[in-house]
């Protein structure tokens, strides 16, 4: 991620994740206009188009400063999130709705995360945090941060060569620190996939506008984290 996001504070949530992210690239042409548009002007056009998608899926690793994690999450731009983020051996769930981020995770999690005690109290229950508590989490359930985060790296992009990612027809522009952003260039041009061998981050945006149902964990369900006893 750029330096703003590196930089952000993991607060309880401080493990090691053990994920990956495949990458995938092979010859195609570009079909789209961004093809003969110079990289600044392809990453302005994707970026914008980006940011008018209702919703986005978001996969793939990367790193906040105390932890690496794998993140598969679906969001809206008009607010909500729906998915997982797995930090070392533990996958928790994730929704984000109504200004609150909801986690429920195994007992290990919590037990490692606080106590036996927490662990028991919790139990499957959801907890309830506000974004302000955790910047990880908040930044990655919310679309406009996101693409703040993964399109925001500093320097001028240059245009490699037209190829494929997931089967995506695709133009390669690189940035300062080998970051590479590729960009679609089949239908309307957006960002499909961002590398920082950096931070070992390897990050895939698709299924832009398909439709995202977010829920929030019915009262009965949630734990307030400061409920929580420590």
């Amino acid at each position: 991620m750029p330096s703003t996001t590196r930089k952000i504070a993991l607060a309880f949530l401080a493990v090691a994740a053990l994920a990956g992210c495949s990458s995938a690239t092979g010859a195609a042409p570009a079909t789209s206009s961004i093809r003969d548009a110079a990289a600044p002007e392809v990453l302005t056009q994707a970026s914008a188009n980006a940011r008018t998608q209702s919703t986005v899926h978001l996969r793939g690793n990367g790193q906040c400063p105390e932890s690496a994690f794998y993140v598969d999450m679906r969001l809206r731009r008009d607010g909500g999130a729906t998915g997982s983020v797995r930090f070392g051996a533990s996958t928790v769930q994730v929704v984000s709705s109504g200004g609150s981020i909801y986690v429920q995770g195994p007992s290990s999690f919590w037990t490692a995360q606080d106590s036996p005690a927490a662990a028991t109290q919790i139990g499957t229950k959801w907890v309830r945090l506000s974004p302000g508590s955790n910047a990880c989490l908040a930044a990655l359930t919310t679309f406009s941060t996101v693409l703040d985060n993964y399109l925001g790296y500093p320097g001028t992009p240059v245009k490699g060569q037209a190829q494929a990612v997931f089967g995506v027809p695709a133009v390669m522009l690189s940035l300062p620190g080998n970051v590479t952003i590729w960009v679609g260039a089949k239908g309307v041009p957006v960002p499909v996939r961002i590398d920082d061998p950096a931070t070992k981050t390897g990050i895939s945006l698709g299924e832009w506008g398909q439709k995202v149902d977010v829920t929030a964990p019915t009262a009965t369900d949630v734990i307030d984290a400061s409920a929580v006893k420590k």
